[in-house]
Formats: C-alpha cells, sequence, structure tokens
C-alpha cells in the first residue's frame, strides 16, 4: 500500500459501469478502488433517475456532481481556516495580556 513519501507507479484495473480502465498511478489501490466506485455509483444514481440519458452526457453530470461536492469541501475548509486563525488571534491576544499582567 502507498503511503505519502511512496510516490511509485503502479498499474491497476478498475472497473466503472461494466468496463474496466487499466490505470497507472502513485494513490494506493484501496483509494482507487473507492474512487471507481464513487464514479461507478453516482453513475448507477444519474441513469436510475434518468434512463435515457446519453452515456457522455452522465459523464458530464457525474463530473459536475464532483466538482461541487469539491467546492463545498473547500469552501469548508476555508470557513474552517478563517475560524482557526481568528482563534489563534484571539490566543494570541490573551497570552499578550496575561504576559502583561504578570509585570
Amino acid at each position: 500500500m502507498n503511503n505519502i513519501y511512496d510516490n511509485k507507479l503502479r498499474k491497476y484495473q478498475i472497473s466503472i459501469f461494466g468496463e474496466s480502465y487499466f490505470l497507472v498511478s502513485d494513490e494506493s489501490e484501496k483509494h482507487l478502488i473507492s474512487a471507481a466506485e464513487l464514479v461507478d455509483g453516482y453513475i448507477k444514481e444519474i441513469i436510475k433517475k434518468y434512463p435515457d440519458t446519453e452515456l457522455n452526457k452522465i459523464g458530464i453530470l457525474v463530473a459536475l456532481q464532483f466538482a461541487s461536492r469539491s467546492l463545498k469541501a473547500k469552501e469548508t475548509i476555508e470557513h474552517f481556516q478563517e475560524y482557526s486563525d481568528k482563534l489563534l488571534s484571539f490566543i494570541d491576544m490573551e497570552t499578550a495580556q496575561l504576559n502583561i499582567e504578570k509585570f
């Protein structure tokens, strides 16, 4: 299994919507299988809701779902970063105040 310090490329075979794909990646097999399962699940979900949709359009809809979730995750991270920065600033001010009061 790969870790963040092991970036050796490996060959993998994954299956998405009944099609096999051969990939070369430095990600772990577990990571790629999980990613493939997510894509496969999104495809099946869209086909279930819109069975007459062309496969290339389904691919676009899946890509949009991933992009949307990625943007939401980025916004959440930014929100927590802002909160963390404010909290650290508050801690710095309180620590400085305590140091002043000691003298």
